[in-house]
């Protein structure tokens, strides 16, 4: 028993170096590929400014050109316009008839010179347009680029990257570690194990909860025990309570569950203690709120149950899935029953707890936070 802890722990110490380097590669791959995506982006964004520049100093020129073309054709114009009128008043001083005459009248000088004023004043308000088009456009091009900006954003958004990076492979690795600690510890307890036994991790109970579970069975040494939902820790509750003589009735609502659970339990010698059941799930009413659960004729001969697992059904078959297990099965309870139900971790099974406790003053919560397990157990 010795050699295998010393192995256990020098597994669990190689593991950490090994986990130390992973994180190291991971952190710098990931920084280096960010780096790299930012420089490559960088060069894009001054490769497209520039050409966005060209393009506009292009267009500047061809619309200056075009404007001062059409400013002088309409200026001339107008002059030639402004002289012929001129021209002709000047003539009619000299000459008699309709045509002197028409032009003989009071204001005729005066409307020459508005519109010469007319003339000037929309000359300078051509220029003055083409002068504000001009400086707008030479304040565009010449305008630092917007390329520093957006480089400093997307390095932001590298180091948030790369900060994820390193927490998600950080946490990942830590939980590795327990997991490995955890195994480390539980194998000390278990006594001509099968190296076959099924795997945590995964659907399944990781080795964190089942330590747990372990050490709560230690301490209860139940003598019924009911499951519902089962597979990896039935074959793990049943190595530890075979030396209480425990009688283990493990529940599934599903045929291919069952199965594989029974040869399980067939492959680890454990059907003499260990009893299968199917119940489909059916409709179930509970404070005006419908559950599917298991079915109630395949759980009316249990009685004094001192400890009681959940584990099932799962998530997909509702909200709250797991809420009528203390209901349906108070009655069926010793009175220092032990209620465990599992993956405690996701809200559902938070609200869970909270309603059992509402609705069984009786019992409260002795265990929880040191795996995704929660223990309610009868006040003292």
């Amino acid at each position: 028993m010795n050699e295998r802890s010393d192995e256990f722990q020098k597994l669990l110490e190689e593991l950490k170096r090994l986990d130390q380097e992973r994180i190291s590669r991971a952190v710098e791959c990931g920084v280096e590929r960010s780096l790299a995506a930012i420089n490559h982006q960088r060069e894009d964004l001054q490769m497209s400014f520039e050409a966005l520049r060209q393009e506009v100093l292009s267009k500047i020129e061809l619309l200056s050109s075009s404007v001062d073309l059409a400013t002088k054709s309409i200026l001339e114009t107008t002059r030639a316009q402004t002289k012929i009128l001129e021209a002709k008043f000047l003539s009619s001083t000299e000459e008699s008839g309709p045509v002197a005459a028409s032009f003989n009248e009071p204001d005729s000088s005066i409307k020459i010179e508005a519109l010469n004023n007319s003339i000037n004043a929309i000359e300078t308000a051509i220029k003055n347009e083409i002068n504000l088009i001009r400086i707008e456009l030479s304040q565009i091009i010449n305008s630092e680029p917007d390329v520093e900006k957006i480089t400093a954003v997307m390095a932001r958004e590298a180091l948030q990257t790369r900060r994820q990076l390193r927490r998600h492979v950080t946490d990942t690795v830590r939980d590795s570690t327990r997991q490995v600690e955890a195994i480390a510890k539980l194998m000390p307890r278990l006594r001509e194990v099968n190296p076959l036994i099924p795997p945590t991790g995964g659907f399944a109970l990781d080795a964190q909860a089942l330590l747990h579970l372990i050490d709560i069975l230690e301490r209860e040494r139940p003598s019924v025990l009911v499951e519902f939902g089962g597979g990896t820790s039935t074959i793990w509750m049943a190595y530890i309570c075979r030396k209480y003589n425990t009688r283990i009735i493990s529940i599934d609502h599903l045929e291919l569950y069952l199965g594989q659970t029974e040869r399980e339990v067939a492959r680890h010698g454990f059907s003499d203690m260990v009893e299968c059941r199917l119940a489909p799930l059916e409709p179930l009413e509970i404070d005006g709120t419908e559950y599917s659960w298991y079915s109630l004729s395949t759980l009316s001969d249990l009685a004094d149950v001192d400890f009681l697992f959940i584990d099932g059904p799962p998530e997909s078959t509702g909200p709250n899935a797991r809420r009528p297990a203390m209901h349906v099965m108070i009655e069926k309870l010793s009175s220092s029953a032990v209620v465990v139900l599992d993956d405690t971790h996701r809200e559902s099974e938070q609200d869970t707890i909270r309603n059992w406790i509402s609705a069984y003053s009786g019992f409260e919560v002795v265990d929880e936070h040191l795996s995704r397990l929660t223990v309610l157990a009868p006040k003292a």
